[in-house]
């Protein structure tokens, strides 16, 4: 696919029909879901992109594993005895999965930019926006 290109001020360029939501990962494209290369900037480069500071970084606030965790446990999902406790083990993939399977995500284990673009609004509500659903009942 060829997506055409237009100026931006006098010596920049950039695809016309690539919107910040379009940009995700290379774990998600990843045929073996390798890693998130965590610490990576990605919110600055679009925001330098796009020449948008208001693009939300959806991504650092789930770099760790407890921080994903946490986001599942806040959610209202069930981590079992141990909690948020930075072992991404079965209780945290069976909660993961569920995440993906109510917001209408492939039912998959991993943790991808899709996912932290469900998480992310729910936890940070733009005021007078619509309130994030309630959590899932068990």
């Amino acid at each position: 696919m060829v997506f055409p290109l237009r100026p931006i001020g006098s010596s920049s360029i950039r695809p016309m029909a690539i919107k910040p939501e379009h940009h995700h990962g290379h774990s998600d494209l990843c045929p073996t879901y390798k890693r998130d290369v965590l610490g990576f900037p990605f919110a600055k480069v679009l925001q330098g992109i796009y020449q948008d500071e208001s693009l939300p970084d959806v991504w650092t606030p789930f770099r760790t594993v407890v921080d994903r965790q946490r986001a599942l446990v806040t959610l209202g999902y069930d981590l079992g005895p141990s909690g948020a406790d930075g072992d991404w083990g079965r209780h945290s993939r069976d909660a993961l999965v569920k995440f993906h399977t109510d917001s209408g995500l492939p039912a998959q284990p991993y943790w991808t930019t899709f996912t932290c673009r469900m998480v992310y609004p729910k936890l940070h509500p733009v005021p007078g926006g619509t309130p994030p659903p309630p959590p899932p009942t068990a």
